[in-house]
């Protein structure tokens, strides 16, 4: 992480140079094609004061809420019905708050940004308790005697939060307040 990855005075950081988290699921190649995005965009601006200061404010909680993922909750990769709890949460946010609006094109209009933000804050509080609490339940499940099993295959899309979440990928086109009002949907269908 850094204290800033963006300035009006022409400069950028992006990658591993920037803020980068563990590219176990490989969300720091995403927030590279996002925050390579952002200064892309910014660098077209003649005046990017403001441009900067907000992809900033924006970037700065991207980052960080893939960090709980592995402070809090990295014991879950030992136990699996523990990670496919974790992997079909994380899977859910991913679809729905990195992927629609990054094929949207809606992370670089203003309309979108500042109602972007408040719904993000709101998921992550509800991602940090979902993280304590999956990193807990493994706790728990790897103090238990294990029983031995032939392994169990499970199928993701019977979860339904998380086949919400993939028909984000078909919502192209959408207007800042349409995509606004779906990501309401989706945080309706993760708080469930």
């Amino acid at each position: 992480d850094c204290a800033q990855t963006i300035s009006p005075e022409r400069w950028a950081i992006s990658g591993e140079a920037g803020r980068f988290t563990d590219p176990f699921y490989s969300p720091g190649s995403d927030l590279i094609s996002i925050h390579n995005t952002l200064i892309a965009h910014a660098v077209e601006q003649d005046d990017a004061s403001d441009t900067c200061r907000i992809y900033e404010q924006l970037m700065r909680p991207a980052y960080q809420a893939t960090v709980p993922t592995y402070a809090v909750s990295y014991n879950v990769l030992g136990d699996q019905e523990a990670f496919i709890l974790k992997y079909t949460w994380e899977l859910s946010v991913y679809f729905s708050f990195y992927v629609f609006p990054f094929i949207n094109d809606l992370l670089t209009d203003p309309r979108f940004i500042p109602g972007y933000l408040a719904r993000f804050a709101r998921l992550g509080r509800l991602n940090a308790s979902i993280q304590q609490l999956l990193s807990g339940f493994a706790d728990w499940k790897l103090a238990q005697p294990a029983p031995a099993r032939e392994p169990v295959y499970f199928d993701f899309t019977r979860f339904e939060t998380l086949r919400r979440a993939e028909q984000m990928f078909y919502r192209i086109g959408c207007t800042p307040e349409e995509a606004l009002r779906l990501l309401d949907d989706q945080l309706t269908s993760l708080n469930e």
